[in-house]
């Protein structure tokens, strides 16, 4: 049996909350609250880059309890300065099966108790940086994009995105293509 030696489970939740997110205004309102946040204003990817980089802060960590497993959870945020807010949960994973992978990648896909955690994240966010939100409107549009980074089989790190019940890499050597189906 196949094992990933490790990896982890980011869920991406986007929410389209303004015409306009004041970039310098949003360092500025969560300097103030430098103890609990980082910041950092770089870009991560050459695949995707910004004229105008996102600001990326953590927020907060928690434990989060499913199918009598414990799994620590960290909760990091993006604002990106055309109107979008991403509240990212990051699921560091370790020696698992590609079963309980999926398995794993279904619970959280489905839990109410992290998609609770995401809009009280966004709305917390939502405050700390006020006047930095121009044009506020939360009833615009949501998003959630599943990803995976694992590193499975001593091959370099792989990216994967999980689409109904299968797996697609994005970037590993080979285009293997896994299913969650038996």
């Amino acid at each position: 049996m196949m094992r990933i030696k490790s990896g982890k489970i980011l869920i991406y939740r986007l929410y389209d909350v303004a015409h306009e997110i004041n970039l310098p205004g949003v360092e500025e309102r969560l300097r103030e609250e430098a103890r609990r946040l980082k910041i950092e204003r770089k870009p991560r990817s050459k695949a995707l880059e910004f004229s105008n980089p996102p600001v990326v802060f953590q927020l907060k960590s928690i434990e989060w309890e499913s199918g009598g497993r414990r799994f620590p959870v960290n909760i990091h945020g993006k604002a990106y300065d055309f109107g979008v807010l991403s509240i990212i949960l990051e699921i560091p994973l370790q020696n698992i099966t590609l079963s309980e992978l999926e398995e794993t990648a279904a619970l959280v896909s489905e839990s109410e108790t992290l998609k609770e955690e995401s809009r009280t994240q966004l709305n917390q966010t939502i405050s700390a940086l006020g006047s930095a939100i121009v044009g506020f409107n939360l009833s615009r549009s949501r998003r959630t994009i599943p990803s995976f980074s694992l590193r499975p089989w001593n091959r370099p790190w792989a990216r994967m995105i999980f689409s109904g019940t299968t797996m697609y890499p994005v970037s590993c050597t080979g285009s293997k293509r896994f299913s969650a189906a038996a």
